[in-house]
């Protein structure tokens, strides 16, 4: 379609949804990427056809209908290698993510990678370390309940991504805030109930 002169940067029927040549790409080198994991050359091909993809000028911020732009897609895919493939891609420049993007369920870049299916979360702690190191999602986005990604990971006792975002310099100063309001609390509370 590309070769053939089509636009790269609007969204199109797939099915019943809306979606981006790059999200679907995305996805095909992904489901390739999986079938051959153990072949060393073939994930060497994987990243190239996401540069070859990217060569296009592919905007990877525009959403699909489910609000979900490529970065989304890759994470709730898990795929780290083809995340750091376009980062580094973009990273010449600056690397041109939403960072206000929330999808249907008010879910940011962060909300996704500590929660990214509603069956509780998975240990993508990589791809968390890899947002944070490139300053990549706004740490203190809200999802439709109100939390960020920090509660909600300690909502779901994640503690490998609770020790992440607490060893990250960039943490929220809000966050720490709310923590030491909250000790102090604690502590009150205590100290009547004593």
């Amino acid at each position: 379609m590309i070769s053939n002169g089509a636009s790269v940067n609007f969204t199109y029927p797939v099915g019943l949804k809306k979606s981006t040549i790059l999200i679907e790409g995305l996805k095909q080198i992904c489901t390739k990427f999986r079938e051959q994991i153990y072949v060393k050359e073939y994930i060497q091909i994987c990243k190239n056809e996401v540069n070859n993809l990217l060569g296009f000028e592919c905007d990877p911020s525009l959403p699909d209908s489910d609000g979900h732009d490529a970065w989304m897609n890759l994470i709730l895919l898990n795929n780290y290698d083809l995340l750091d493939v376009m980062i580094s891609y973009f990273y010449k420049n600056t690397v041109p993510i939403d960072n206000d993007l929330k999808d249907k369920f008010g879910k940011s870049h962060l909300h996704l990678i500590v929660n990214p299916n509603k069956f509780g979360w998975i240990k993508n702690t990589n791809i968390l370390e890899l947002f944070l190191k490139h300053s990549l999602g706004k740490l203190n986005a809200k999802d439709n309940q109100g939390r960020t990604a920090y509660e909600l990971a300690a909502e779901l006792r994640a503690p490998d991504h609770l020790k992440i975002f607490e060893d990250n310099s960039m943490l929220d100063e809000k966050l720490k805030i709310t923590e030491v309001e909250n000790s102090d609390m604690e502590q009150e509370f205590t100290k009547v109930n004593v």
